[in-house]
């Protein structure tokens, strides 16, 4: 599981665009790719490490692990635009708003984050909620915000821990990589309710939970 965190006082900031690439010189054939743009709201690994660990006692430190990755969000201007993330602040009392009239289009930024494992990874999300970030914030984040793609992974986490609970599955057998068979439990949803809870995260799932580390927008699950 990879998490970053956004401070859109830092998205305000407009970040170097990566210059195109000159085509090769003849006899050359190797291709060099754009780079892709560093977010410039993404907030650093310590500050973030420290709210996971201490104010949302996600794991050890140690449990967490440096990543990097490509996600592609929407963007004005050659910027981010800033969304409701871990550190989303509210604006300046009395602040106007300004409205834009330009159309957001889909950029790819690298951000840099913390990654747990899969079992770390259930027991953070099982265990989260907005009112525990509303409760957790201190000196080291005073308004603690969970983006609404976290939120629905929490929501996923405590949905298969259900399923597991329940005893909602069945022994059955899949076909791996290699072509050999293998053993697996096989989720099973026969109460409506079930069902229901389902198809109910499949219809709210946030577009970026299938944003990241795609070539395009169009290869998105």
């Amino acid at each position: 599981m990879f998490l970053w965190a956004e401070d859109p006082d830092l998205s305000g900031v407009r970040p170097p665009i990566p210059r195109a690439v000159p085509a090769p010189r003849e006899g050359h054939s190797r291709h060099r790719q754009p780079k892709v743009p560093s977010h410039p709201g993404q907030v650093s690994i310590g500050q973030l490490r420290a709210v996971l660990s201490q104010e949302l006692a996600a794991a050890a430190p140690s449990d967490l692990q440096p990543a990097n990755a490509t996600v592609w969000l929407p963007s004005l201007g050659e910027r981010p635009l800033a969304r409701r993330g871990l550190f989303a602040h509210g604006g300046p009392p009395g602040a106007r708003t300004v409205l834009r009239t330009e159309t957001p289009t889909l950029v790819a930024w690298q951000v840099t984050g913390l990654a747990l494992d899969p079992l770390r990874a259930l027991l953070f999300l099982s265990r989260l909620s907005d009112a525990t970030a509303r409760q957790s914030a201190s000196s080291i984040l005073p308004r603690l915000r969970l983006g609404n793609d976290l939120i629905f992974w929490s929501n996923a986490a405590k949905f298969a821990l259900e399923i597991l609970v329940g005893q909602h599955y069945l022994p059955s057998l899949r076909v791996d990589p290699t072509g050999r068979l293998e053993a697996v439990w096989q989720p099973i949803l026969l109460e409506p309710r079930m069902e229901q809870h389902r198809e109910e995260l499949v219809r709210t799932m946030p577009p970026v939970c299938r944003a990241y580390n795609l070539e395009t927008p169009a290869d998105a699950p």
